[in-house]
């Protein structure tokens, strides 16, 4: 499943819709509106807006990635990059408004030009296409966080 699929981002843009600024998580501690902004930081790195740096050894980007791949849900509580982290300052509903269009202009990113690569801190260079099903695994994640 990727975020290539025009029905996999209409289905994260719906369940984005009924997330309410109140909203508590199952686990960890990001609020509904940090929640939101990671995952908007997560796109900018995605599309190269947002830049990135390794956190881990690049010799390791190959066994991340391979780990990574597997059909396993993405473990809780595992430690993001700072940049997945940065806080942007603005209410829940421009937050939103914000995720929403990034996800939008990801979809139209990855249909245009798929093999196009960005770094991602613990994985490496992804194209595009790589970053599409990554995305959908951590859309998916973190609304299943939020009972979503």
């Amino acid at each position: 499943m990727s975020l290539i699929d025009s029905s996999r981002v209409e289905r994260a843009l719906a369940r984005l819709e009924r997330l309410a600024p109140d909203r508590r998580p199952r686990w960890g501690r990001l609020t509904a509106t940090g929640m939101v902004e990671h995952l908007s930081n997560s796109l900018e790195v995605a599309m190269g807006l947002r830049p990135a740096a390794a956190m881990v050894p690049a010799f390791l980007f190959p066994l991340a990635w391979a780990v990574g791949r597997l059909p396993l849900p993405i473990p809780r509580r595992l430690p993001a990059a700072p940049e997945f982290l940065a806080a942007r300052g603005a209410d829940f509903p421009a937050t939103v408004a914000q995720l929403r269009e990034l996800l939008r202009r990801f979809h139209r990113e990855v249909l245009a030009d798929p093999m196009v690569r960005h770094l991602h801190p613990v994985f490496g260079s992804l194209s595009r296409l790589q970053w599409a099903a990554l995305q959908d695994r951590h859309l998916h994640h973190h609304f299943r966080q939020f009972g979503l």
